[in-house]
């Protein structure tokens, strides 16, 4: 009389049990970046620390790459999360522009976040042929919030934009290369030369004055 339920949950496990190895080889590739870098990213670093064999990766990716980008994707997905849900939606949309700017440049600092997104920044050009659909899905997410908040800046005639979905990955590379392949190492340095150069920049670019006080993430603490 239960046997129908008890197949399918027989069906099921295969498929949770390869989420679940799947999922710990990221985090654990996670672990290994964070404490290693790059350059001591090795897949034998990550299946020690998930305890998995060699066997589980190559169920789950073809190459060191495939993980990495899995890692990176789950980070960006994480982090437009983030930034979408920060953004107060009372705001007038000038200040819901420097909410997102904002959001986007601390995250940039973010110690848990800033080893995967200086590699995504450092790959991003193999990314975007290598695995184009987990690299898209990633610009989409990150710059949706920015996208919409430029479609009503122009609709209201408040931000000048004559293509809100380009200009917003326009902003999304500036405070990118900014941070991760700038001119400047110390993350003061970074901030002055955000504070100094790119967030004047944007504000000129979209005609929307930078806020006196300036952006929070590159207050002094």
């Amino acid at each position: 009389m239960n046997d129908g339920p008890q197949v399918d949950a027989e069906i099921e496990a295969p498929g949770q049990q390869a989420e679940l190895e799947r999922d710990a080889l990221i985090t654990a590739a996670a672990e290994v970046l964070a404490r290693s870098g790059w350059w001591g990213f090795k897949v034998e670093s990550v299946l020690r620390q998930a305890r998995l064999s060699t066997r589980s990766f190559y169920r789950q990716f073809e190459t060191k790459d495939d993980l990495l980008a899995a890692l990176l994707e789950r980070d960006l997905l994480r982090i437009a999360n983030e930034v979408d849900r920060i953004i107060d939606v009372a705001a007038p949309v000038e200040d819901r522009f420097w909410q997102y700017v904002n959001a986007l440049v601390a995250w940039s600092f973010d110690d848990d976040f800033a080893k995967s997104a200086a590699l995504f920044a450092s790959t991003v050009r193999n990314l975007r042929t290598s695995h184009a659909e987990q690299f898209e899905r990633c610009m989409v997410a990150i710059t949706a919030p920015l996208v919409e908040i430029l479609k009503e800046g122009r609709r209201l005639g408040v931000i000048a934009t004559d293509n809100p979905v380009d200009d917003a990955r326009i902003v999304q590379g500036l405070i990118g290369v900014s941070v991760f392949d700038g001119p400047e190492t110390e993350p003061s340095m970074v901030r002055t030369y955000l504070a100094r150069s790119v967030v004047p920049f944007i504000g000129r670019s979209f005609g929307v004055q930078v806020p006196a006080s300036g952006l929070p993430a590159l207050t002094p603490d």
